[in-house]
């Protein structure tokens, strides 16, 4: 015979699930997923070999690479006369990186700036799509012939 506490129907007084707040964050977990950063450990160089789970790209092409306080920084440097720094075409800069695997949804906030005035925007030759985050799918694997 059955449990009665297992296959009992609930009680027809009982007060119903709470509501959910619709102005509470949604917990999604991030902080105990393995991709998330919020880049609020210790202060960090990633251009002195700092290891934050984030990999540079080109780091010659970089002024700076740190965390602090919740941000990453990345800041450019400026090429010479006559050259592009740019992902564009053949042309290409400074890239902070992180691989992955599997489904997953990137979420940042940016702050493009002049680094000589913070509170303006860049000047000079500035392209806005290479201040902004990509997610690019590994490269196909040849197979190998055995036979």
């Amino acid at each position: 015979m059955p449990d009665a506490a297992v296959d009992a129907a609930p009680e027809p007084d009982a007060a119903p699930d709470a509501a959910p707040d619709p102005d509470a964050a949604p917990d999604m977990g991030l902080a105990a997923h393995p991709l998330s950063d919020e880049f609020d450990g210790p202060p960090a160089d990633l251009l002195a070999g700092a290891d934050i789970g984030w990999q540079v790209l080109h780091p010659e092409r970089a002024a700076r690479v740190t965390q602090a306080n919740g941000v990453l920084e990345i800041v450019a440097q400026n090429p010479p006369p006559g050259q592009n720094w740019a992902w564009f075409q053949d042309f290409y800069a400074v890239l902070v990186y992180r691989e992955a695997t599997g489904n997953f949804a990137v979420t940042a906030r940016l702050r493009v700036v002049d680094d000589a005035r913070p509170d303006q925007p860049p000047t000079g030759d500035f392209n806005a799509r290479a201040a902004s985050s990509s997610a690019i799918p590994p490269a196909p694997t040849a197979a190998t012939n055995t036979g």
